[in-house]
């Protein structure tokens, strides 16, 4: 999937307010019918949007936890320093939240690395 796809679908997530279960839901049966499903399964298109979901959701912490890795190994993934890395999971005070750009591009690069280990 092309990062503009991921990025128009993981937008698509700001539609709903909150990560309740019920939104997720909607979320998966409103995309309605689009092109890009043509290459794809229903499950697995239904697959693809329940994993942008989860992404959209997730704080930096829970990213990293779901790629296994510390945060000096994301630090050196994503050539971020880790002190960033710190602020964001611990929501520093100090204005260094992560970017709504910079976390939607980490999640694609999660969901991109998860296709290719399951194909």
């Amino acid at each position: 999937m092309n990062y503009e796809l991921f990025s128009n679908l993981y937008q698509d997530c700001t539609l709903y307010n909150e990560k309740a279960e019920k939104n997720k839901e909607l979320y998966t049966h409103e995309r309605g019918y689009q092109d890009w499903m043509d290459d794809y399964t229903p499950e697995g298109i239904i697959s693809i949007l329940e994993s942008i979901w989860e992404l959209y959701w997730m704080n930096v912490k829970e990213m990293r936890l779901k790629l296994n890795i510390s945060q000096q190994a994301m630090s050196d993934r994503y050539m971020i320093p880790k002190r960033t890395i710190e602020n964001w999971e611990t929501d520093s005070k100090a204005g260094r939240n992560i970017s709504s750009y910079q976390k939607m591009l980490i999640a694609y690069s999660i969901f991109e690395s998860e296709r290719i280990d399951t194909e």
